[in-house]
Formats: structure tokens, C-alpha cells, sequence
């Protein structure tokens, strides 16, 4: 269900009135060997994800704590430009492979999925 939009100017505005991204979050915890984790996950795990169908970007960061204990080494999020796209990818036999792939990596990772509002 989409949020209702306060009524305002400015970018944010413009944005709202765009039809939302869906997005699909995917944090992967601190692994044991980091290096061999980020390479595997490239060459692996990245063609994979790409194969999703209605795939429009995926986007990688290595986030840093600003304080306390790192427990968050990769967030993937991946964006589709309507819900029913990304409900199709869900359930597609390459999102299946990409599940069974990442599993085989070894990380527990916590995956996420909603729409994403620009409000700047």
C-alpha cells in the first residue's frame, strides 16, 4: 500500500510524484575472510543477481560503523520499478538460484523489501 504524500515543493515534490521504486535490501554480516568473500561475491554472486528478471540497478556498499562494533560488512539493494516486477523476480527460478548461491557463501545475511520514498 502506498504512504500518502504531504503536499509540498522541491525535489522531494517532484519525487512524490513519480511512481516509486521497490527495493529488495540484503545485509550480509562481518565474514571470516572478508577478501575472499568480496571476490567470490563478485564474480559469483553479482552475475547471478543481474540474470533477475526486472532488474533495474543493484547497488553495493561496504557500510563502517560510526561507532561500536562492526557487524555489517556488504548491504546489497536491488531496485525494480514496480511492485509487481519485484513480487516476479521474487519468485522467478533465477531469484531461487541466487538464494541458493548466497546461502553457499557461508554469511548470514538479512534480506529486506519495501518502497522507496525520496524525501530530498
Amino acid at each position: 500500500m502506498a504512504r500518502a504524500r504531504p503536499a509540498h515543493n522541491g525535489p522531494a515534490a517532484r519525487a512524490a510524484e513519480e511512481k516509486p521504486m521497490h527495493r529488495v535490501t540484503v545485509q550480509y554480516a562481518v565474514p571470516t575472510d572478508p577478501a575472499d568473500f568480496d571476490a567470490r561475491y563478485r564474480a559469483e554472486h553479482v552475475p547471478l543477481v543481474h540474470a533477475l528478471p526486472g532488474l533495474a540497478a543493484c547497488t553495493l556498499s561496504w557500510p563502517e560503523p560510526l561507532a561500536g562494533e562492526k557487524v555489517v560488512h556488504l548491504v546489497a539493494q536491488l531496485d525494480f520499478a514496480t511492485a509487481e516486477d519485484l513480487q516476479t523476480a521474487l519468485r522467478s527460478p533465477a531469484m531461487a538460484e541466487a538464494g541458493r548461491h548466497a546461502a553457499s557463501l557461508g554469511v548470514p545475511a538479512s534480506m529486506f523489501m519495501g518502497e522507496v520514498e525520496t524525501v530530498a
